[in-house]
């Protein structure tokens, strides 16, 4: 899929297959039962991984729409969704059959258009809100099943940016080995987990600039991680194109 955007929201559960969702910088890996709801003006993009074709359900909607035509309500209020990257969430055998099942009735409601069709649809798609919201990944706790140890890992991570994110002391918070830790990143986000920190670090500078603040260039690189301001700017042109201050600036290269 290339990287594209668009307007409102797209809620995505992944059928069948392994991939990788990047929006904005930020990597979530996809799995059966696995999804992300993100904001459609943030450029991604879901890239295939392993050998098995990537089936999907994919609802697109407009929340501001929506919420003129039947009033306030507050699930399409989407302030619970993150202004960058996405809401990550997995789905249980029970949840992943219920939405598996509105999903396809969403599909009927709006294309065949039947006698009172608006109803029926919204009504799914409110099901479908309120059980993804139930089933955020980000926020789970280390536990001893390890279905869930990349969630925890990245949850970790991106809760703690500004501190040392060693692959050892990660794995051992954890309370798995770090070649294990290590094997995880590599097998579902195709990444190192020091690529994986460092990808994070410059999506939360990147956040914190576009936000407008006062904060120096110098306080955000040392507030997202960085040691040093010159490796700050070294990785983040990597990752960007563009140095900290052009980025800043709003410089555009000339073509």
């Amino acid at each position: 899929m290339p990287v594209h955007t668009q307007p409102g929201m797209e809620l995505h559960v992944t059928v069948a297959g392994n991939g990788v969702f990047n929006v904005g910088g930020r990597r979530y890996a996809q799995a059966p039962g696995r999804g992300l709801l993100l904001r459609g003006e943030q450029a991604h993009r879901l890239e295939k991984t392993g050998d098995l074709a990537l089936r999907r359900h994919v609802v697109c909607f407009d929340p501001a729409l929506l919420s003129a035509q039947l009033g306030k309500v507050e699930l399409l209020a989407m302030d619970w969704v993150p202004k960058r990257g996405g809401f990550a969430f997995m789905l249980g055998e029970q949840d992943f059959a219920r939405v598996d099942m509105l999903v396809r009735s969403l599909r009927f409601e709006t294309t065949v258009r039947p006698r009172g069709w608006e109803g029926v649809a919204v009504g799914g798609l409110l099901q479908i809100l309120a059980m993804v919201r139930r089933r955020e990944t980000a926020g789970l706790v280390a536990r001893k099943g390890r279905a869930d140890l990349l969630d925890e890992a990245c949850a970790h991570v991106r809760s703690n940016l500004g501190e040392r994110l060693k692959l050892a002391e990660v794995a051992a918070v954890l309370e798995v080995s770090a070649e294990h830790l290590a094997r995880t990143f590599r097998k579902h986000l195709g990444m190192a987990f020091g690529s994986y920190v460092m990808a994070e670090r410059v999506a939360a500078a990147r956040d914190l600039f576009n936000g407008g603040g006062t904060l120096s260039t110098t306080d955000i690189a040392f507030s997202t991680g960085f040691q040093s301001l010159a490796h700050f700017s070294r990785v983040f042109k990597a990752h960007t194109g563009l140095a900290p201050r052009n980025y800043r600036s709003g410089y555009v290269p000339k073509a």
